[in-house]
């Protein structure tokens, strides 16, 4: 269990007054590789200043990049505390605090959500530490690259923030990255005053201030102290060119399946299945039908859709998309975007080139139409890809990186199509 929880000073019963706070603790603990993270979350809300019971809430957040948002509690003060602020169970509230409840250990909440979603790595197993987002007063920045805007924060119980507190401003950076999600430990809040106030004593930078949507407090009021922890969904930017390493591997991998597909053999396309095709995940097919976009998934290759040379039949089902024939050139592979004229029918280079222009899959006509675990796994498949354009063969695919490996995830068959 995180040591956050363990330094939470959680407020007692008190029958004084007090000055207006907030506290929101989110501690990661556990991820999926399909890019789920699980956290467990802690509030402390105190908009009254004069009040007798503390305002507690344990429980857990699910969230990922590609659209899950499943915020549950497990505990909160109206079953911390009776009429009189006395405790209805205190045994139970000290395991909340204490973290005896955990992965080893869930409550009912928590197996409800250990039956939906499928946790399987610690978060020290799961960070990718090296993929830093920082938000700046007016600017973005993640893998060496800036945009000038502000991503946005949200955290649990609605919380979004608004505009950026006056005063001097260091950079926020993310403690935790994976897969497009990322924990941002929100320094102290303060108010204009003690910002005017430390101006004038120290010329240091202050930390980087973010204003949330705070409740609303009597005028004249205001708070001492507001920490929220809150999450930035991040999305690349640009097109994002990748390391040497990244970029040597994939070219290993783009050379192996175009000289695997050039042979168009029974031999070569068990071999693309077994090295190129995840087992568990497959990959979509994507298809034009009259002016609608769709998808097909496949477990792997069918075989028995290979071109026969006695009978002179053309390559069929997923297999059509992806004929190369022995005529393939294997040209140097170019980090670069590329595009289709459907005025001209004619790519804007040739060769082989690699980018990361995705297709995406929000705008197929039947998406909506999937359930929500469906809508998850086509996401997840289909983000973070790098797409290699065969311009000479009309053949187009993407890669992702998934346990290690680079699997073929989507074979595209409308980018040259223009019959729509």
């Amino acid at each position: 269990m995180s040591k956050i929880f363990s330094i939470i000073l959680l407020s007692t019963v008190l029958n004084a007054t007090g000055t207006p706070y907030i506290n929101i603790k989110l501690n990661p603990i556990a991820t999926n590789y399909e890019g789920v993270v699980l956290f467990q979350t802690y509030s402390d809300i105190n908009t009254n200043g004069s009040y007798s019971c503390t305002h507690e809430k344990f429980g857990w957040l699910v969230v990922s990049a590609h659209g899950i948002w499943d915020e549950r509690v497990s505990y909160d003060s109206s079953e911390i505390f009776d009429n009189a602020c006395n405790y209805k169970d205190k045994k139970k509230y000290d395991a909340y605090k204490k973290g005896t409840i955990s992965l080893k250990n869930p409550d009912q909440v928590l197996k409800k959500i250990l039956h939906k979603y499928y946790f399987n790595r610690s978060i020290a197993e799961s960070n990718e530490r090296l993929k830093v987002l920082e938000l700046k007063p007016k600017q973005s920045c993640f893998q060496g690259k800036c945009i000038d805007e502000v991503l946005p924060q949200k955290s649990i119980d609605g919380f979004l923030p608004t505009k950026l507190s006056i005063g001097k401003a260091q950079n926020l950076r993310s403690s935790l990255y994976y897969k497009g999600v990322t924990l941002m430990r929100t320094p102290l809040y303060e108010n204009e005053e003690s910002i005017l106030y430390d101006k004038h004593q120290n010329d240091n930078p202050r930390s980087y201030k973010q204003q949330f949507n705070l409740p609303m407090l009597p005028k004249g009021s205001s708070y001492e102290k507001t920490f929220i922890d809150s999450i930035v969904l991040v999305k690349p930017f640009d097109f994002r060119q990748p390391s040497n390493k990244v970029k040597t591997e994939v070219e290993k991998v783009v050379t192996k399946i175009i000289e695997l597909l050039k042979k168009s053999s029974l031999k070569s396309i068990e071999t693309i299945n077994d090295k190129y095709i995840h087992p568990k995940y497959g990959f979509y097919l994507l298809y034009r039908m009259g002016v609608c976009d769709r998808i097909k998934h496949y477990k792997k290759l069918d075989s028995k859709n290979l071109p026969d040379n006695k009978t002179k039949t053309a390559p069929s089902g997923a297999l059509s998309y992806l004929y190369a024939g022995e005529e393939a050139k294997l040209t140097p592979i170019k980090w670069e975007s590329v595009s289709f004229d459907c005025g001209t029918f004619e790519w804007s280079k040739k060769g082989i080139f690699i980018d990361d222009n995705g297709y995406d899959v929000t705008s197929l006509c039947d998406f909506n139409a999937y359930s929500n675990n469906e809508k998850i796994k086509i996401k997840f498949l289909t983000t973070d890809t790098f797409v290699v354009n065969m311009t000479e063969q009309e053949i187009t695919f993407e890669l992702k990186k998934i346990d290690g490996r680079w699997y073929i995830v989507l074979i595209d068959g409308v980018k040259t199509d223009c019959s729509a």
